[in-house]
């Protein structure tokens, strides 16, 4: 499974490694250096690994054990550990045992625990962790939900799809990704706020101001920011509040990116957002794409 940052990437193996490759500077790449690199570079000491997520300069791993291993910057706390100094090599994640699913956002992270609740750890700006309160930066704490499936989190706001059915999300909305109506002066919630008409949802995925879910009936719903497209719905509107439903049918997978979003329908990789250096893969740079177009491999 690969994974984007901001500006890197990183892939875990079948075999437990990661490697990743991109920009270096704070060490989100775990190799030990601030180097950059233009070709995957091994992570030391990680060989279990099931999954990988990347922020925007750190890094977070899935072990089979349920631990979380994080790299790179620490500015707002971001590996766990708050005060402390960026870190080239994985460090792990004090407190989080039994993850079962891991997510990373802007500079903070959100992990899934065996007992169906949720640690989240890192910058508080905008009450992206759940906490009740905004603050400098947090080591793991429990948002207090029961029940949890699947996390997403993007730039400050983080979602959480429940087992009883409905998703629910907190943090930044400026532009209505937490699935309501943004309310000035104070453009976020410190507590979880309902998304309307999205029920059973088993994965979700979020952008920079964006959330889409990937529902039991095999559909896609997004909301939030469309300023690129990447709600899909064929336009592009101004902010976008509520669930918005993509015409595409026997979807399997979703992937949520920075302003953008790819699907896997019918067997084939469908993409829309933002354009700008071919992240869709219609093999046009530029643009921006306002409707969901299939990916062509040769």
């Amino acid at each position: 499974m690969s994974v984007a940052g901001y500006n890197h990437l990183c892939a875990a193996l079948a075999n437990g490694q990661v490697y990743c490759w991109g920009e270096n500077s704070s060490g989100q790449l775990g190799d030990g250096t601030t180097t950059s690199r233009s070709t995957p570079a091994v992570v030391p000491g990680l060989n279990d690994v099931v999954a990988v997520d990347a922020g925007n300069a750190h890094t977070c791993a899935l072990t089979e054990q349920g631990t979380v291993y994080c790299w790179g910057s620490n500015a707002s706390g971001q590996l766990g550990t708050p005060g402390a100094a960026n870190s080239p090599t994985p460090i792990q994640v004090p407190g989080i045992t039994g993850a079962q699913a891991l997510a990373a956002g802007f500079d903070f992270s959100c992990a899934v625990l065996d007992d169906a609740t949720l640690r989240c750890w890192g910058g508080n700006a905008f009450g992206q962790l759940g906490s009740g309160a905004a603050s400098a930066g947090e080591p793991p704490v429990d948002p207090g939900l029961t029940g949890a499936v699947s996390v997403a989190t993007g730039f400050y706001h983080t979602c959480v799809a429940l087992s009883t059915g409905p998703v629910q999300c907190w943090g930044y909305n400026q532009t209505g990704q937490l699935g309501a109506a943004a309310t000035p002066p104070e453009f976020w919630s410190y507590t979880p706020i309902t998304v309307p008409g999205v029920t059973n949802a088993t994965k979700l995925g979020s952008g920079f101001g964006h959330t889409c879910a990937l529902l039991q009936n095999d559909t896609v719903t997004c909301w939030g920011s469309n300023l690129f497209g990447e709600l899909g719905k064929g336009d592009f509107g101004d902010i976008n509040v509520g669930p918005t439903d993509l015409s595409l049918s026997n979807v399997t997978d979703i992937a949520v990116g920075w302003q953008y979003v790819c699907a896997v329908a019918e067997g084939r990789i469908h993409c829309f957002g933002q354009n700008d250096r071919g992240q869709v893969g219609t093999g046009i740079v530029g643009g921006n794409v306002t409707s969901p177009q299939q990916v062509d491999f040769p």
